[in-house]
C-alpha cells in the first residue's frame, strides 16, 4: 500500500493529502499533515463567555506541534471571524470520539480570532471534531 501511494505521488504530484483522506472523520493526527488548509468544525464549541463557535465554522490549520509534556498544540485561524475576544480554555469531547473513554481536548480561544486545542498525545488516532472540506482551496 505505501509503495501505491508513493507511486501515485511520483505519477501525479498536484494530489494532495486532502484527496484520500477521509473528509468527515479525521483524526487529530492526521491535521498534522494538512498545514495551511481548510477544516470545518463539525459541532458547535460554546465558552464560558457566552462566544460560540458554530457548527460548519470555516478554519485554517496554522500550526501542529508536538510538545514534550505529552501534548499536540494545534493553532487554528477562524475564517469569517468578526470577534475579537478572547476566552479561558475549557474542555471539551469531540462529539463522534469512541466512549472507550474520556477524550476530552483543551480549547481556548484567542484574540484575532486564533483558536488553539490541546490533544493529549495518546488521543492523537482519537477522532477530532474537524472535517475537510470537499473542495480546499
Amino acid at each position: 500500500m505505501t509503495k501505491l501511494i508513493l507511486l501515485l505521488f511520483i505519477m501525479f504530484p498536484t494530489i494532495s493529502y486532502s484527496s484520500y483522506v477521509d473528509l468527515e472523520n479525521i483524526n487529530w493526527i492526521n491535521l498534522s499533515k494538512i498545514i495551511n488548509e481548510r477544516v470545518v468544525l463539525g459541532q458547535s464549541i460554546q465558552f464560558e463567555n457566552k462566544l460560540v463557535l458554530n457548527q460548519n465554522t470555516e478554519m485554517i490549520i496554522n500550526d501542529y506541534e508536538l510538545l514534550p509534556i505529552n501534548v499536540a498544540y494545534l493553532n487554528f485561524s477562524i475564517l469569517d471571524c468578526n470577534a475579537n475576544q478572547a476566552s479561558k480554555m475549557i474542555l471539551v469531547l469531540p462529539k463522534n470520539s469512541d466512549q472507550s473513554r474520556n477524550r476530552e481536548v483543551g480549547v481556548q480561544l484567542q484574540e484575532n480570532c486564533l483558536l488553539e486545542i490541546y490533544v493529549e498525545t495518546r488521543d492523537l488516532y482519537s477522532v477530532s471534531f474537524f472535517h475537510l472540506q470537499e473542495n480546499n482551496n
